[in-house]
């Protein structure tokens, strides 16, 4: 019944189960799953916390409630009952990478990565193998002390173990060599339901593609198709859902689509696809968007990039060719509900007030030492940190704990859960600056930070993800919000502290200026990328023409 999606009366069977056998672990964890899968997480905790004081050596039963705790951001309760699980069955992949997803919140970045090894040595299935391995190299994203050959390398690795096996041996295409025709492009990614990262990044360059010379289709990997979103779906010329195809299937279809370039906008993120990469469906094959390194695969060409990000003697290193648009490698779409922008707090009488609303996994352990020094040389300021996790009371306590230990009391410390989006934008209203994180930047958490006319502090590193909030500042003149090391990073912050009015002023043309860059021209940028397009599609022309 469970696989006819009949999920009440599987409940009901499971229910029966136990009343003829309370003790039945298999029920008990079945109700649990179920609980969870219709989103009654009270419901699950309670039988997981059930099973397992009825089988404490029920390992999958420490694992699921581990779980549960995750989902509720409780990560030392989780990150407890993983071991546990883990003491009882040391074969349990997904236990060894939601422990390695624990360890990287919490800012243990050696153990995470080591746990995720554990989930690859752990893993058979050769799909989910390559999974689990994609998500050790989006972790390493988050440590500062890793050589960028070592990261590269890792995912030169990847491909080795995991995409080399399925590189066509004589790749050919059915796609006409002609340099100046209409061209099929093809889009590809499991955010197309929801994900704020495509809507505001890439819903306006759809609208404004030209249609006359770029035929757009939009394959969508998403396990969750109910609520695509509106402006994506409406702006593509075709729509395919490939969520329910297997790799190679999918492949298949996008080569019998004739797609000229295909673009991987997911890379090796959650959602990412990148063994439909490897088998080439197109002759040209781009990385883009929301994966941030290389793919590690000889079957991607290029990597778009920008001056900013990627500049010629970055040491980043990537087995595609980068190759840059003029100003930016994103493009944001306003929000039009936004709230006007506030008036500065700090000359309204309220304590100086910094801030972030970037996501909890981002605040490494030199990200909270930078903000405590900050605290420290502005003795009547404080710092507003805001995100889905704080709404959790043992994240707040993780976090005012691990302030404590840098000397900072809770009292200076303004910590805040979810709201609306609309909400959230306001409450913007109540920093002064911002501050961005390190080395994994902000993203949309800075281009929305900006349009509420809050300028970040951010540091300049030497990986794109490092240098997205850089990018966005160089772009808008704002050099002089750059720092090139945590401590000119607290440096600028503790000087512009002592700068209010020069702030304030910024703070009241920041959100023109904004509007009036680079950053919020989608017409232009989409121009951009088309010659972009057009010219990889004509050197391939050549090349292949040359050679047939």
């Amino acid at each position: 019944m469970e696989a006819a999606k009949q999920w009440q009366q599987a409940e009901l069977h499971y229910q029966q189960a136990l009343k003829l056998d309370p003790g039945s672990q298999s029920a008990w964890i079945a109700i649990g799953r179920l609980a969870e899968r219709f989103g009654d997480e009270e419901t699950a905790q309670q039988c997981f916390e059930q099973l397992v004081a009825l089988a404490p050596d029920n390992a999958p039963g420490h694992f699921s409630l581990g779980n549960i705790h995750a989902k509720k951001y409780d990560f030392e309760a989780a990150g407890q009952a993983y071991r546990r699980a883990l003491e009882l069955d040391p074969s349990l992949a997904g236990a060894w990478c939601n422990l390695g997803n624990v360890e990287k919140y919490l800012g243990q970045f050696a153990d995470a990565q080591r746990s995720y090894r554990r989930a690859i040595s752990s893993t058979t299935e050769p799909a989910q193998r390559a999974k689990q391995h994609s998500n050790l190299l989006l972790s390493l994203h988050y440590d500062g002390s890793l050589s960028h050959a070592a990261v590269y390398q890792e995912h030169r690795d990847w491909a080795d173990q995991h995409a080399r096996a399925l590189y066509p041996a004589s790749p050919s295409w059915p796609n006409h060599l002609d340099a100046d025709r209409r061209l099929n492009i093809g889009y590809v990614s499991g955010g197309f339901y929801e994900s704020p990262i495509l809507a505001y990044f890439l819903s306006n360059v759809l609208a404004h593609h030209d249609k006359s010379g770029f035929f757009i289709t939009a394959y969508s990997s998403s396990r969750a198709p109910e609520n695509p979103v509106a402006a994506l779906r409406k702006n593509a010329d075709a729509w395919v859902d490939i969520a329910h195809l297997d790799d190679d299937a999918a492949a298949e279809k996008i080569r019998r689509d004739v797609i000229d370039i295909l673009i991987d906008l997911d890379g090796h993120g959650p959602t990412g696809r990148p063994l439909i990469f490897a088998r080439k469906p197109a002759p040209l094959q781009v990385e883009w968007l929301d994966w941030f390194n290389t793919s590690g695969m000889d079957t991607i060409d290029y990597f778009l990039t920008d001056p900013y990000t990627t500049p010629p003697d970055s040491p980043q290193r990537f087995s595609e060719q980068p190759i840059p648009l003029p100003h930016c490698r994103l493009c944001y779409s306003p929000v039009g509900s936004a709230p006007p922008v506030a008036p500065m707090p700090a000359l309204t009488g309220a304590p100086f007030t910094y801030g972030s609303f970037n996501r909890q996994d981002k605040f490494s352990p030199e990200v909270l030492r930078g903000w405590a020094g900050i605290l420290h040389a502005v003795p009547d300021s404080r710092l507003l940190l805001k995100n889905r996790a704080l709404q959790i009371t043992a994240v707040k306590a993780w976090v005012e704990k691990n302030f404590a230990r840098l000397g900072i009391p809770a009292e200076r410390l303004v910590l805040r859960g979810p709201s609306t989006h609309v909400d959230m934008l306001k409450q913007y209203g109540d920093v002064d600056v911002a501050l961005d994180t390190f080395p994994y930047n902000g993203g949309l958490t800075t281009c929305e930070c900006l349009w509420m006319g809050v300028p970040i502090v951010a540091i300049e590193a030497e990986r794109v993800i490092g240098r997205q909030t850089s990018a966005m500042l160089r772009l808008l003149g704002l050099d002089e919000w750059v720092a090139s090391s945590t401590d000119d990073y607290v440096r600028l912050a503790v000087e512009k502290s002592r700068q209010q009015e020069a702030v304030a002023a910024l703070r009241g043309s920041l959100r023109q200026r904004f509007e009036q860059s680079p950053l919020c021209d989608a017409p232009r940028f989409a121009r951009d990328l088309e010659r972009v397009y057009r010219s990889m599609w004509q050197r391939y022309c050549a090349v292949a023409g040359g050679s047939s």
